[in-house]
Formats: C-alpha cells, structure tokens, sequence
C-alpha cells in the first residue's frame, strides 16, 4: 500500500497504544505496575552512567539580589 499508508497505520497505533495506556492507568493502576518497575530500572540504569560520565550542565550565575 505505500509508506505513505504504512505511516498512517503507524501513527493510529501509536494513538490507540496511548489510549489504552491511559484508560488502563485509570481503570485498574496495578495492571501497570510491572511496566512501572521495568521503567524505574531502566531510567536508574541510564542515571548511573550520566553520574560516571560527569557533570553536563551549565553553570549558572547566582541570581544579582541588587536587580530585583
């Protein structure tokens, strides 16, 4: 049918996937506990290298008290 079709069909999934989700969070919040936990250890999993690789951020200036 095309990649144009194919994107379509791409894009419904992604919406009706959302949707469940939501009225899954909504209807019965421990269905998702196990999808919870495999979150928290893949999100703890990348902070811990983000700390071994150092700091990215900015430095940001103290704020001038005199401006305010």
């Amino acid at each position: 049918d095309g990649p144009s079709f194919g994107a379509l069909l791409w894009a419904t999934a992604i919406t009706l996937a959302a949707l469940a989700v939501a009225f899954t969070l909504t209807w019965k919040p421990k269905w998702l506990r196990p999808l919870a936990v495999i979150a928290a250890v893949g999100r703890s999993a990348r902070c811990n290298t983000r700390e071994t690789e150092g700091p990215r951020t900015a430095k940001v200036p103290p704020s001038n008290p005199a401006r305010l």
